[in-house]
C-alpha cells in the first residue's frame, strides 16, 4: 500500500481579487468645462481664455469661487492654407498668474516678440513671473488643397495632468491663475491656415 509523501514547503495562498475602493459619500464631484474654437492663424495673435467657468448649479459650472483643476484634455487640428505652399504655426497654452480683471496677456507677454522673431519667438524672459507654461509647439504645414502632402493636416493631442487651482473674483469669470491659449502664424495673405481647437478642463470646486 503506497503512502503519499507530504509536500515540502508551505502552500502558497491563492490571490484574491480586492475590489477598488469606492469613493466615500460626500467626495468632491468631478466636473468639466469645454472650450471650442474654429478659426484661422495669421500674423495677428489670437488669444483665448480656456477657463471662463461660470457659476451655477449644473455639471459644467462651478459652485464656489475656487476650483481645483485635475487635468486638461487638449486637441488641435491644423490645416494648411490653400494659398501658401508652406506655413509655420506657433501656439502655446499657459497659466496667467496675475488677476485678469485688470491684466490679460498681450501678444508680447508670453512670447518675446512675435513681430521680430515670427513663429520662432522665444518666450518672454523678463515677464516669466507672470506665466507658467503648459504647452508650447511650433508646427510646419506644407501643401495646398490641390497638392496635399503628409503635412497638410496635422493633429496634436495632449492630456495635461498638472494640478493647480484657479481663484475667481466672486460671482465672475475673472481671477488668478487662469489658462490662456495663444496662436499665430507667418501667413500674411488670406486664406490663412485654419485650426480647430477643443479643450476639456476637468475640475472640482471642493476638496
Amino acid at each position: 500500500m503506497s503512502t503519499r509523501r507530504p509536500r515540502k514547503g508551505r502552500r502558497r495562498p491563492r490571490k484574491r481579487r480586492v475590489p477598488r475602493a469606492i469613493a466615500p459619500v460626500g467626495a468632491p464631484a468631478l466636473k468639466y468645462f469645454d472650450f471650442i474654437s474654429d478659426s484661422s492663424a495669421s500674423t495677428t495673435m489670437l488669444t483665448f481664455k480656456l477657463t471662463s467657468i461660470p457659476q451655477a448649479f449644473i455639471q459644467s459650472c462651478r459652485i464656489a469661487d475656487t476650483v481645483f483643476v485635475r487635468r486638461m484634455d487638449f486637441v488641435i487640428i491644423l490645416e494648411a492654407s490653400s494659398n501658401d505652399v508652406t506655413n509655420q504655426v506657433r501656439y502655446a497654452m499657459f497659466n496667467w498668474l496675475p488677476g485678469d480683471t485688470a491684466s490679460v496677456p498681450g501678444s508680447a507677454d508670453y512670447f518675446e516678440s512675435p513681430v521680430a522673431f515670427g513663429p520662432t519667438s522665444p518666450t518672454n524672459f523678463e515677464g516669466r513671473r507672470n506665466y507658467r507654461r503648459i504647452l508650447d509647439r511650433l508646427v510646419t504645414l506644407a501643401g495646398t488643397g490641390s497638392a496635399p502632402t503628409a503635412l497638410s493636416i496635422r493633429t496634436f493631442r495632449s492630456r495635461v495632468n498638472k494640478k493647480f487651482r484657479i481663484d475667481f473674483e466672486p460671482t465672475t469669470v475673472y481671477g488668478f491663475n487662469h489658462v490662456y491659449f495663444q496662436i499665430y502664424a507667418n501667413s500674411a495673405i488670406s486664406p490663412h491656415p485654419s485650426f480647430s481647437l477643443r479643450v476639456r478642463t476637468w475640475y472640482s470646486d471642493t476638496f
